[in-house]
């Protein structure tokens, strides 16, 4: 670290008055910290007995406040931070674009880069009425219950838009009347003091159906609709849906940095960001999606690797979408755990679900499972399983919970970029909770000798089967829901292909193709 004497160096310079000059938003990313000895890590207790348990450093740089004398330097320019991130190491502001060069030319200043795109809600529309149950069957549920595993014990932060109606909720009412809101924070309008019954501008209840998917149970009807109905929660609103501009992106990370403060291990989001900016030279470009060029992703990749936190995203609606069709940040950030939808009763991928790039080098999404509303609502349902491992054991690491998902998988250890490892199973998770490198013998790889594969077939518990045939060992050309003929499958490679992979509801198999 190094002292700058910038203070010293500002009487020389001119200060810019911004009102009558064009201006954009911009993060502004500080070289370092500078040498304070007064500065200390805005961390708990809690936070720091994480990182041990975990083996974590207890201090990294990245929790240091942000210098303010840098801050104050960019105000002397009347530059006035609107956000501010200390694992990013950088400001968000409105900078008018005549002075960029010149706020870059500051020792202080590593780069300054425009604030693009915009962030969107994960879901289909607001009027939610799934059948939640096919998705705690589709994944054994039971066998979570039968452990008595609730998320008791594990503190779950949800970042989203908003929780109108959440305290009225018949499935959310245990949390409340167990005093299990353990904070709110809302980045839009930070004075909000009743989030759950007075409904802000541009907010909805998508939160409210989130939160459901992570930890309901309607005990009048004793329907279940998520498996973490024993944990605590924080909750965020950094949204305000009307989809104006990307300052969103901004609250997100104020939002996971407040938590990780705070000590909490587990988060849920169904935000992400992709196509829809006003001024659409600011949208993403699906090429982007690589997991380093958003700052939300960059943050959600600190969280993951540095702070030990497992962070569960939707992976994106616009699978569909011919001018996009891949995952959005944070969505593509490598260690977080990116969920996809799947169709009920089936492996298959559904249509709108987001594929992963097929450029990276590791798989998106990471897991799958079925809803019908996009997957704002099947990746709390991943949430809710992963709470359960935690309470199991809490020892285990953000990596290894993610690690136990995915092996848990129909599909693995053949994932893809259409469902990642496929549909989790909880009868293999307890497994896999006591012996992560347990072998469950149920993948099979073959080498086909011609552009056909006959496939016998158990006609009384393979009734579905799912192939994905592939360009490579995880880009999906196309899938295939087929139906078997007298306990035998035939199997044709279409052009292009290279590997196929067969989902069936024991086993999976991986065709290698001349």
């Amino acid at each position: 670290m190094r002292f700058h004497y910038h203070l010293f160096m500002l009487f020389s310079l001119i200060p810019v008055c911004l009102s009558a000059q064009e201006s954009g938003r911009y993060w502004v990313n500080f070289a370092d910290k500078g040498y304070f000895p007064e500065l200390k890590p805005a961390i708990s207790s809690e936070t720091i007995g994480n990182r041990k348990k975990l083996g974590l450093d207890l201090f990294q740089q990245s929790d240091l406040p942000l210098n303010q004398t840098y801050i104050d330097s960019l105000v002397y320019y009347g530059i006035e931070p609107i956000h501010r991130s200390k694992w990013l190491n950088a400001v968000s502001a409105e900078i008018p674009s005549e002075i960029i060069k010149k706020i870059e030319s500051l020792d202080f200043v590593d780069a300054v880069s425009r604030v693009d795109g915009r962030m969107k809600v994960l879901h289909v529309n607001d009027h939610v009425n799934p059948e939640y149950t096919v998705v705690l069957d589709q994944i054994n549920a039971h066998a979570i219950k039968a452990q008595g595993l609730d998320g008791s014990g594990v503190k779950i932060g949800i970042i989203d838009v908003g929780y109108f109606g959440a305290k009225i909720n018949a499935s959310l009412k245990p949390i409340f009347a167990d005093g299990r809101v353990l904070g709110f924070r809302d980045y839009l309008q930070p004075d909000n003091v009743k989030p759950f019954s007075n409904l802000q501008p541009f907010s909805n209840s998508h939160g409210t159906t989130v939160w459901k998917m992570v930890a309901g149970y309607n005990k009048s009807s004793n329907t279940q609709y998520g498996l973490a109905t024993g944990s605590g929660y924080y909750l965020a609103r950094t949204d305000n849906t009307n989809y104006e501009y990307r300052g969103e992106e901004d609250y997100w990370i104020e939002a996971i940095e407040w938590l990780d403060s705070l000590g909490v291990r587990l988060v849920n989001t169904s935000l992400g960001y992709s196509l829809g900016f006003d001024d659409p030279k600011e949208n993403y470009r699906p090429e982007e999606m690589d997991g380093k060029s958003s700052k939300i992703s960059i943050a959600a990749h600190i969280a993951a690797e540095e702070k030990g936190m497992l962070i569960v995203v939707a992976a994106g609606n616009e699978g569909h979408d011919p001018d996009w069709r891949v995952v959005s940040a944070p969505a593509d950030a490598e260690g977080v755990i990116s969920v996809g939808a799947t169709v009920a009763g089936s492996y298959a991928k559904i249509r709108y679900s987001a594929l992963g790039p097929d450029f990276l080098d590791y798989i998106k999404p990471n897991i799958a499972c079925f809803s019908n509303n996009g997957t704002s609502f099947s990746a709390p349902i991943i949430t809710g399983l992963a709470a359960c491992i935690m309470q199991k054991n809490p020892e285990l690491t953000n990596h290894e919970v993610k690690e136990i998902i995915e092996r848990s998988g129909n599909l693995y250890p053949f994932g893809n970029n259409y469902v990642g490892y496929g549909v989790p199973d909880s009868y293999r998770i307890v497994k896999l909770i006591e012996d992560i490198g347990h072998d469950f013998n149920r993948s099979e790889k073959v080498w086909a000798k011609n552009n056909h594969y006959n496939l016998p077939i158990n006609s009384e518990q393979e009734e579905r089967v799912v192939v994905f045939h592939k360009k490579n060992a995880f880009a999906v050309i196309n899938q295939q829901e087929l139906i078997h003929k007298e306990n035998k499958l035939k199997i044709h490679r279409p052009e292009g292909c290279r590997q196929s992979t067969i989902a069936l509801k024991h086993r999976v198999i991986e065709i290698i193709w001349p």
